[in-house]
C-alpha cells in the first residue's frame, strides 16, 4: 500500500516535483536507448558521462499525459440491472481506512447525482458515515446496493483522498434500473411540447405535509450533470434556473410544458415523484430531440466515358438527415457518404430507376428519376451551309452520338440552340457550332459569306451595262458590212 500511496502523493505535489520525476524517467530511458536518439553524438572521450538533453526525450509529453490521466480517473461506467438485484460499485485502489492514529487514514466520498446535497457516504478521519437507505460500504470502501429499486437509478460518483486530503482518484458509475420509463420525443423548432406525469398526485392541500413532491431536471445529452429546473414541494411550485429554461412551465398536475421549442431545449428531462413521506415512487425520463425538417433532396447523375455513372444525393437543410439512395437496374460499385450527401457509382449500363430519400425524426422527403440512361459518346461533327439568292444562309450541324445539345455562335455571339440555323442577309463572319452531352463536347467552325439582294441588283446592272457595250461594239460593223454588200449588188446590176 505504501508505494502506491506515495506515488499518488507525489502527483499532488508542486509542479516542479512532477516535472523532476518526468525528467528523471526520461533520462533513464535515454541512457537505455541512447544510440536510437537523433540528438545523440559520439564523443572521443568514452569515459565522460553523457547527459541526455530535452531534445533526447520525446516521451516527456506522453509521460505527463499518462500520469495526469491516472489522477483524473476514468470516464463514467454504465451498469444495467433490474429491481431486486444486488449491485457492487467497486473502488479500484488500495486505501488505508483503519489506523491507530485518526489523521493518517485515507478517505473517500460517495455522491448520488440525482439529488443535490452533501455526500451520501463519506470516510474521513478513519470514520464512516452514510445516508443511503439500502446500501452499505464494504471494508475497502466499495458501495454495495441491496435489493435494487428504481430509486437507485442514476449517477454515482466516488472521490478518493489521501491522508492529506488531496484527491487521488475519481470514478463515476451510471446505473440503469430496468422498468423505469425512457421516452424519446422528436419535435421541431417553434412547436409546443408536453412532458406528462402519468400518475394522480396530491399537489394542493391545506396540510403541506400531505402533498406529494415533483422534481424536474434537465441535462444536455453530452453531459452527465443534471440541472434542477422545477420543483413542487410542500404544496408549492418553485422555478429554478429560469434563465436557462425561460420557456418551460409546470402545469397543474405537475406535467412539464415547453412553449415555442428552440434547439436549446434539446436534451434529457428527468422527473422524480416523491410521496408525502419523501420517498421516490416514480421516475420518468424524456429524451427530447429538436430537429429542423429536411429539405427536398437534390439528385444528380453524372455519366462517365467508360459507361458507368456517378449518382449523388444531397440535402441542404435539416438536422441529422438520414439519406438513402436506391438504384434499380444496375449493379452498385463504390460509394461514399457524409453528413448531408451520399455518392454511389453504378457500373452496369442503364436504364436505371433512381430514388433518393431523406428523413429525420420530424420529416421526410424524396426525389426520383425514372428510366435514366447515359448518352453515347459524341463523334464526327460536321457543319454545312447554303447561300440563297436573297442573301440568307442556312447552316446544319450534324453529329454521331446521343442526347446532343447545340449552340450556334457568329463571331462569338450566341444566335441559336437548334441543330440548324437560318441567318438573314447580309451574312459574313465565322460561324461555330458547339455540341455537348453528359460525356463529352465537340465543335466545328466555318467562314460564311453571302452578299444579299442589293448586291444581286448591282450584278444585274453590271450585266446590262456589259450587254449594251457589247451591242454597241458589234452592231456598227454589221451595218458597214451590210452596206458594202448592197453597194456591190447595185454595181453588178
Amino acid at each position: 500500500m505504501s508505494q502506491k500511496k506515495d506515488f499518488f502523493q507525489l502527483h499532488e505535489a508542486p509542479e516542479a516535483l512532477l516535472i523532476h520525476l518526468i525528467q528523471s524517467t526520461c533520462r533513464f530511458l535515454s541512457l537505455l536507448y541512447l544510440p536510437y536518439f537523433p540528438a545523440y553524438k559520439m564523443t572521443p572521450n568514452f569515459s565522460r558521462p553523457v547527459t541526455p538533453t530535452a531534445a533526447m526525450c520525446p516521451l516527456r509529453v506522453l509521460l505527463l499525459w499518462a500520469l495526469l490521466c491516472l489522477v483524473r480517473g476514468n470516464s463514467p461506467e454504465e451498469i444495467f440491472t433490474r429491481s431486486g438485484s444486488d449491485l457492487l460499485l467497486p473502488i479500484r485502489h488500495n486505501l488505508t481506512l483503519n489506523s491507530a492514529v485518526g489523521q493518517s487514514c485515507d478517505g473517500f466520498s460517495w455522491d448520488y447525482r440525482e439529488f443535490s446535497g452533501p455526500p451520501k457516504a463519506t470516510h474521513k478521519g478513519c470514520t464512516l458515515s452514510k445516508h443511503f437507505p439500502n446500501v452499505r460500504i464494504s471494508e475497502n470502501g466499495s458501495l454495495i446496493i441491496h435489493n435494487v429499486t428504481p430509486e437507485n437509478d442514476g449517477m454515482y460518483g466516488v472521490r478518493l483522498h489521501n491522508s492529506t486530503g488531496d484527491v487521488i482518484q475519481r470514478d463515476d458509475y451510471i446505473i440503469h434500473v430496468a422498468g423505469k420509463t425512457w421516452e424519446e420525443i422528436f419535435t421541431r423548432p417553434g412547436s409546443d411540447l408536453l412532458l406528462p406525469i402519468r400518475r394522480n398526485l396530491t399537489l394542493i392541500h391545506t396540510d403541506r405535509r400531505r402533498c406529494d413532491g415533483i422534481e424536474w431536471k434537465y441535462r444536455k445529452s453530452s453531459t452527465h450533470n443534471a440541472i434542477l429546473i422545477l420543483r413542487h414541494r410542500d404544496c408549492t411550485p418553485i422555478v429554478y434556473n429560469e434563465r436557462i429554461s425561460p420557456n418551460v412551465r409546470i402545469s397543474e398536475n405537475g406535467s412539464l410544458t415547453i412553449h415555442n421549442v428552440t434547439p436549446e431545449n434539446d436534451g434529457i428531462y428527468s422527473m422524480n415523484i416523491h410521496n408525502s413521506t419523501g420517498h421516490v415512487i416514480q421516475r420518468d425520463h424524456y429524451i427530447i430531440h429538436v430537429e429542423v425538417p429536411v429539405s427536398v433532396p437534390v439528385l444528380n447523375v453524372s455519366c462517365h466515358r467508360n459507361g458507368s455513372a456517378e449518382i449523388s444525393c444531397r440535402v441542404e437543410e435539416g438536422t441529422n438527415p438520414n439519406i438513402r439512395v436506391s438504384v434499380i437496374g444496375g449493379s452498385q460499385g463504390s460509394y461514399s457518404a457524409s453528413s448531408n450527401n451520399i455518392t454511389a457509382i453504378v457500373e452496369s449500363p442503364g436504364p436505371w430507376n433512381i430514388t433518393c430519400s431523406v428523413e429525420n425524426g420530424v420529416s421526410k422527403s424524396e426525389m426520383s428519376k425514372p428510366e435514366v440512361t447515359c448518352p453515347v459518346l459524341l463523334s464526327d461533327i460536321a457543319v454545312n451551309s447554303s447561300c440563297f439568292l436573297n442573301g440568307s444562309v442556312m447552316a446544319v450541324c450534324s453529329v454521331i452520338g446521343s442526347d446532343p445539345h447545340y449552340k450556334w455562335s457568329l463571331d462569338g455571339a450566341v444566335i441559336s440552340s437548334d441543330s440548324r440555323v437560318t441567318l438573314p442577309p447580309p451574312v459574313s463572319g465565322t460561324l461555330r457550332c458547339d455540341v455537348t452531352n453528359q460525356i463529352n463536347n465537340l465543335n466545328r467552325s466555318i467562314n460564311v459569306f453571302c452578299e444579299g439582294s442589293r448586291s444581286c441588283l448591282t450584278c444585274l446592272q453590271k450585266s446590262l451595262i456589259g450587254g449594251s457595250v457589247a451591242l454597241l461594239v458589234t452592231i456598227p460593223p454589221l451595218f458597214i458590212a451590210h452596206w458594202y454588200i448592197i453597194r456591190g449588188m447595185d454595181k453588178k446590176s
